[in-house]
């Protein structure tokens, strides 16, 4: 199985059939695989990566609290000093566990990205089936330029949200001092 055709499994439904097309030209195949199959692969990948860091950060979270828990009970009755080294490191991979996840933002990072893998994979199953919004279109080459506009404004409204919440995150890591001269 080729890479494009392994891109092309991943929107359901739709193999590379639709896309080798004769309404489209050269250029349109080969934005549709270079662009539009890419960013639809790079977002599944993400997203699986996302939510894989999502749910180990939060198994290991729950897992060293709950544990904690348990060990503090075991130190009311036995009383060892090695339960109360047990719980100040289950108490530690807890809080680095939750401030890991709080700060790479694996939950947000797995909701933007999956929303916009469907968005991007919604829009391809409506272009190459013409319909919704490409219902008005004799043919996909000549619905090319609304795609092509609409898979651009997909990413690009991704991309200003990353950035702009990487910048915020920055600006809160400087003092306030700093920012009040800055302005």
């Amino acid at each position: 199985m080729s890479t494009t055709e392994t891109q092309a499994n991943v929107v359901e439904g739709i193999g590379v059939v639709g896309i080798q097309d004769a309404s489209f030209s050269p250029e349109q195949r080969e934005y549709l695989h270079n662009r539009w199959l890419h960013e639809v692969s790079f977002f599944a990948r993400a997203t699986r990566k996302s939510r894989k860091l999502y749910l180990v950060a939060t198994m290991v979270a729950v897992f060293s609290g709950a544990l904690t828990a348990c060990a503090s009970g075991l130190n009311v009755f036995l009383d060892e000093r090695s339960i109360r080294w047990l719980i100040a490191g289950l108490g530690l991979i807890t809080a680095i566990s939750t401030s890991f996840s709080g700060k790479f933002q694996d939950w947000e990072n797995w909701k933007r990205r999956s929303m916009t893998l469907e968005r991007l994979k919604y829009e391809g199953r409506m272009f190459l089936l013409l319909a919704a919004h490409y219902r008005s279109f004799p043919n996909r080459g000549e619905a090319f330029k609304d795609f092509a506009q609409n898979v651009e404004q997909i990413v690009k409204e991704y991309k200003t949200e990353f950035f702009a919440k990487k910048a915020d995150q920055q600006l809160e890591n400087v003092p306030n001092d700093t920012r009040k001269g800055a302005a």
